[in-house]
């Protein structure tokens, strides 16, 4: 007797929709990893969507699917970016004291972005093109990422001034973009170097001349 095959059990629509979107989150993480390759390997200027596509193994027209175009591609990589930087930095810290978490922000920032040297490289250069580029390659997803990292910064200094650890005189919104160029700064010179010092080493020295003038007398 010639038993009949059982058709395969079709999965209920949450469940695939479920795998769509994992299969899609991933293919799209894939893309942008290419996409970091291929901006540090040959700039944001010459490279073209198609180099992407090559990079991630996959056609032009399946790229375009995920973004219309490579300015979408860069502000993605900040926004995951930036996602990377709130787990690395900015949790964890509520146990210290104002100080000590101003000291810790300051390495930790230092650290994450000498672990991602080549892209905040690529990031700096684009930082040296004309104001209106600048603006259409890191899009809103970049200033909205500057103010989350100013205000975190203002909070901690917030403390610190109720404790009467820095100056009453100064506005704390003005010594946090204070800290912030600083560390901006340090990153600069750090990228026009070509990156051969450890740019972490750099944290306690911003910290003592940002305190030499902001710590309370």
């Amino acid at each position: 007797m010639v038993m009949a095959k059982r058709a395969p059990k079709e999965q209920p629509p949450t469940l695939r929709k479920s795998i769509q979107e994992h299969t899609r989150t991933a293919y799209r993480e894939a893309i942008l990893d290419a996409a970091e390759r291929v901006f540090v390997r040959v700039g944001f200027s010459d490279a073209k969507m198609a180099d992407i596509a090559a990079e991630a193994s996959a056609s032009v027209g399946t790229l375009y699917n995920h973004f219309d175009s490579k300015e979408a591609v860069v502000a993605s990589i900040a926004a995951r970016c930036h996602g990377q930087y709130t787990a690395a930095v900015l949790q964890g810290l509520e146990g210290e004291e104002p100080m000590a978490q101003l000291r810790s922000i300051v390495q930790r920032t230092l650290e994450f972005i000498e672990s991602r040297g080549a892209l905040f490289a690529l990031y700096v250069q684009l930082g040296s093109a004309k104001a209106t580029e600048i603006r259409h390659v890191g899009g809103q997803q970049a200033e909205d990422n500057y103010l989350r990292f100013l205000a975190v910064l203002e909070a901690t200094m917030n403390k610190a001034a109720a404790a009467g650890l820095v100056r009453g005189d100064i506005g704390t919104d003005v010594l946090a973009a204070a800290l912030a160029s600083m560390v901006n700064g340090v990153l600069f010179t750090w990228v026009q170097k070509n990156r051969r010092d450890r740019l972490a080493d750099s944290a306690e020295v911003v910290m003592k001349l940002f305190l030499d003038g902001a710590r309370a007398k």
